[in-house]
């Protein structure tokens, strides 16, 4: 992968697509565990059945991760100054997700120039799970 610099990125740019393998029950589970959010819509079927779910759901969080795992791959030695997202959806055991991005206008942020990046994760369906924006 080419190597990314301020005077060398343009507005549109796509960042690269980071997909990942579907969620799993499991990956739910060590996700609970490393963060140590054991609610249980997220790990007891029986009580996300009985609260109207279908089963239980991952943790939002998780695409977010995925959003700065995919800045991280593209920035190789650059950092993530901040992200702004929005959870728009659920995330279900089987769902696929991508997270994506664009550049937007630079900007500067305290006398020192950014960029800024669009960034979304979606499902299978095209269905946005998380959207929002980072520098």
């Amino acid at each position: 992968m080419a190597k990314v610099y301020l005077d060398t990125v343009e507005v549109g740019d796509p960042i690269p697509t980071l997909q990942k393998p579907p969620i799993t029950r499991t990956q739910i589970a060590k996700f609970a565990a490393a963060s140590r959010d054991y609610g249980p819509l997220h790990v007891d079927e029986e009580v996300a059945r009985a609260s109207g779910y279908g089963s239980v759901f991952a943790h939002s969080m998780i695409s977010m991760a995925y959003v700065g795992e995919m800045l991280q791959r593209w920035l190789e030695n650059g950092r993530v100054a901040r992200m702004h997202c929005k959870f728009q959806k659920f995330i279900w055991p089987g769902d696929v997700l991508s997270a994506k991005g664009v550049v937007v206008p630079k900007a500067d942020e305290d006398g020192q120039p950014t960029v800024v990046c669009d960034v979304w994760v979606q499902n299978q369906n095209n269905d946005k799970v998380l959207q929002g924006k980072a520098i």
